[in-house]
Formats: structure tokens, C-alpha cells, sequence
């Protein structure tokens, strides 16, 4: 059993990478776009991997919150994420980049829980 002390670190990470993420696609151009990651076997791990690393980091930080409410909210995030990003980065909304957001949180949110299990 974690105490509210010990979880506040993982939440404050997840604060983190949240303001990260929407600092981000509030930015007139990202590393996405401006060729460090630009070619697409490139680009859409880069998205799988950071929203599954945001959502391992809020699945361990809510563990007492259902895995899908946790999964839901995150995919939700995804697609405002890439709607921010018509603003920020000046392009159409991204539906490929959007799903890809929402598998990468999908398999976090099971990677997290599965974390859980040993941790118990």
C-alpha cells in the first residue's frame, strides 16, 4: 500500500508530460516537422511511444481509478492534442496521428496495469 505522499512524484510527473504535450502542439513547429523525426517510420513511433509512456505514468499515478476511465480520458487528450496542433502548428487535423495517439495510450494504460499486478 503507497501512501499519498509516495504517489505525488508519478503525479506530478504526469502534470509534466501533459503541459509538455500542449506546450507542444501550441508551438508554431515541433521536432516532428522541422526533420528530426519527420519521415513517418519515424514519426508515428514517436507518438505511439510518447502517449504510452503518458499513460503508463497516469495509470500508476490513478491506480485506484478504473483502467478504462484512465484509457478514455487519455484518448481523449490525444484528439485534443492533434486539434490543438491545427492552431499551433498550422496544418489540418491529423486523424492517423490521432489514432496513433490513441493505440500508443491503449497499450500505456495495459503496460501500466500489468506493472500494477507485479507491483502487488
Amino acid at each position: 500500500m503507497t501512501t499519498k505522499t509516495q504517489e505525488l512524484p508519478i503525479v506530478f510527473l504526469g502534470v509534466a508530460m501533459v503541459a509538455a504535450l500542449l506546450w507542444a502542439a501550441c508551438r508554431p513547429f515541433s521536432p516532428l516537422e522541422i526533420g528530426l523525426l519527420g519521415h513517418w517510420y519515424r514519426h508515428y513511433p514517436a507518438h505511439f511511444l510518447i502517449f504510452a509512456a503518458l499513460a503508463i505514468v497516469w495509470t500508476l499515478a490513478l491506480h485506484r481509478t478504473p483502467p478504462m476511465a484512465v484509457a478514455l480520458a487519455l484518448v481523449a487528450f490525444s484528439f485534443m492534442h492533434e486539434g490543438l496542433e491545427i492552431i499551433g502548428h498550422a496544418h489540418g487535423f491529423e486523424l492517423h496521428d490521432a489514432l496513433v495517439n490513441a493505440f500508443g495510450t491503449l497499450a500505456g494504460v495495459g503496460c501500466g496495469r500489468t506493472a500494477l499486478a507485479f507491483r502487488a
